[in-house]
């Protein structure tokens, strides 16, 4: 199974985030780093749960560490529109934008590698 690489505005549609300002932006520069990510867990992830665990990683590793590209990102992705009520109170402005964009990035992830899962079971029943 390979994952092409769409346009940066369709990873956002398929993330469920804000269209980056531009393909260069911050955010779109963020958001192309998904399908890779996405192909490694399909290439190296043994079971579904290895594949959720990896998704769970890769989402949270993808998160920019520094504090300018966070938010940079953030605000190019339309981070700010996440409820991230879900993860309990959160105590500082940055550690709420690190989770929106861990949401972003999980929901990317997922949705990636079930395109390319679907995908693959299409050729498979084609060529039958």
């Amino acid at each position: 199974m390979t994952i092409t690489v769409p346009t940066v505005w369709y990873l956002a549609r398929i993330a469920g985030c804000g269209d980056p300002y531009s393909a260069t932006s911050p955010g779109a520069e963020w958001l192309c780093r998904f399908p890779n990510a996405a192909q490694e867990i399909l290439d190296y992830a043994q079971t579904d749960s290895d594949a959720q665990d990896a998704i769970r990683e890769q989402a949270d590793s993808l998160v920019p560490v520094y504090t300018r590209e966070l938010w940079n990102t953030f605000v190019d992705v339309a981070a700010y529109d996440e409820d991230v009520s879900d993860f309990g109170p959160i105590d500082a402005m940055e550690n709420a934008a690190h989770v929106a964009l861990y949401m972003i990035g999980e929901r990317l992830l997922s949705s990636l590698i079930e395109a390319a899962r679907e995908s693959a079971d299409e050729d498979e029943r084609w060529a039958e």
